[in-house]
């Protein structure tokens, strides 16, 4: 207990990975402000952190007004983005295949028969992670991205992984 007493307060707050107390307020009052930002349309509020951040009053400004004038957040420039609703039991419309080696993969190759066929590899070497993905349609293909995405860490790849989609849908 003596040595918390005569500990620094700001080391103590170092030492627990705290914010300093000035940005730990800035960083409540900006997710304060961007969740009045991203209410949905059917909120009470919506209507009014709409009005407030349009214009910023000379007189009789609420909280509203200041907060979202302070970081110059408007509503409008949030995207809408829809959740994916789907039950556990859901099958989706195209089937995935995931084979072990290069000739399994090359004999699942030959025995889709869909309309759009995606095909992912992925390896490591020399610390890197590599990985390509193609697309085919109708047979054709369509597109090709390949590149290192990543450094590789403690990440361990043994043997390449293939990934064979097809969609049956037109």
């Amino acid at each position: 207990m003596g040595a918390l007493r005569s500990a620094p307060t700001n080391v103590v707050n170092a030492c627990a990975d705290l914010l300093p107390f000035y940005l730990l307020v800035e960083n409540f009052l900006f997710q304060a402000a961007t969740r009045l930002a991203t209410l949905p349309h059917l909120h009470p509020m919506h209507k009014h952190a709409n009005k407030a951040a349009s214009r910023y009053f000379k007189s009789h400004r609420a909280p509203t007004h200041k907060i979202l004038h302070v970081f110059n957040i408007q509503p409008s420039a949030f995207k809408l983005i829809k959740p994916y609703h789907y039950s556990p039991k859901h099958c989706p419309c195209f089937s995935t295949h995931i084979v072990a080696n290069k000739e399994e993969a090359v004999l699942a190759a030959s025995n889709i028969q869909g309309h759009i066929t995606i095909f992912s590899e992925r390896s490591g070497q020399g610390g890197q992670t590599g990985t390509a993905v193609v697309l085919y349609k109708d047979g054709e293909e369509k597109r090709l991205l390949k590149g290192t995405w990543a450094v590789q860490s403690n990440i361990q790849c043994s043997r390449p992984n293939c990934l064979a989609m097809s969609s049956q849908q037109n």
